[in-house]
């Protein structure tokens, strides 16, 4: 059995009228199984209609978790790889909506996607564009995702250091985006879910200004109620310098035994009970 502890924030920034980001946070029993649907969808600011497309995107996978995820997620064991096949179509088909919903409208249209899906101690991450997924697992932030953006190239191609990158005046420029290339190309990884393992999905607004030390020192903060993490690492973006829309999904799993008491808490009524024997043996 898995508890799952969410904080979520996201709004406008300092400078932007219109906040074309969208967030999705889903859960729930199918068949006996623990699933989430967590989504970050950053309309592109470039582009006209992003906060049209990145919602079309949380609606849509809205209404696949109410309609169609219970038919894949069966009794039994679920395969992950017929579950991961099922997204790709399923993000093709989105894409597909946006190119058309772009070309009825005579304009371009884009969103990015930081997708994470969960079923019992395995997910699946897709994304598409520079949204990002971070893991804390134990001490460590961990970036799970690859930006998809002309930067990101260029650092991996040794063009530019870390240093030019944080400087570079074309870093939104995206290579991949939902709604704007007819073929896409997705980032994929699939792994397992560990005790307190706590998946962070952000937008460029977000990472941009917040480095992975900072979210490490918010999230181990035991002050600051679970809940309000994402708010509380919004307020370390220095006003006025929130130059585009920022969000967070933030997604902690707690790992339960079947009787709903933790690991801890059964080791400690075992000693117990240990002690409570061996007195009523002497």
């Amino acid at each position: 059995m898995t508890k799952i502890n969410l904080s979520v924030h996201t709004d406008t920034g300092d400078i932007k009228e219109t906040n074309q980001d969208s967030v999705l946070t889903l859960t729930g029993v199918m068949n006996k199984h623990d699933v989430g649907l967590f989504i970050v969808a950053d309309g592109c600011g470039g582009l006209e209609y992003g906060e049209v497309v990145s919602k079309l995107i949380v609606k849509y996978f809205a209404h696949v978790w109410e309609s169609e995820l219970p038919n894949l997620i069966k009794p039994g064991k679920v395969n992950l790889n017929d579950v991961n096949d099922y997204l790709n179509a399923l993000l093709d088909d989105i894409n597909q909506k946006a190119l058309d919903f772009g070309e009825q409208a005579s304009s371009k249209v884009g969103s990015t996607l930081s997708l994470l899906l969960t079923i019992d101690k395995r997910y699946i991450i897709k994304n598409i564009g520079d949204s990002r997924i971070y893991l804390k697992k134990g001490k460590k932030i961990v970036k799970l995702t690859e930006d998809q953006s002309l930067v990101a190239d260029m650092l991996r191609n040794g063009e530019i250091t870390e240093d030019e990158a944080k400087n570079f005046n074309r870093k939104n420029v995206l290579t991949m985006c939902i709604g704007f290339y007819p073929k896409l190309q997705v980032y994929t990884k699939l792994g397992k879910i560990k005790n307190k393992n706590t998946f962070i999905l952000c937008c460029d607004g977000f990472h941009n200004h917040i480095s992975p030390d900072s979210i490490m020192r918010v999230l181990c903060d035991k002050r600051i109620e679970f809940g309000d993490k994402a708010y509380e690492l919004r307020r370390l973006i220095e006003p006025g310098k929130a130059n585009d829309n920022v969000s967070s999904v933030i997604c902690e799993f707690r790992q339960n035994n079947i009787f709903g008491i933790s690991a801890v808490a059964l080791l400690a009524l075992a000693i117990l009970f240990v002690l409570w024997l061996l007195k009523s043996i002497a």
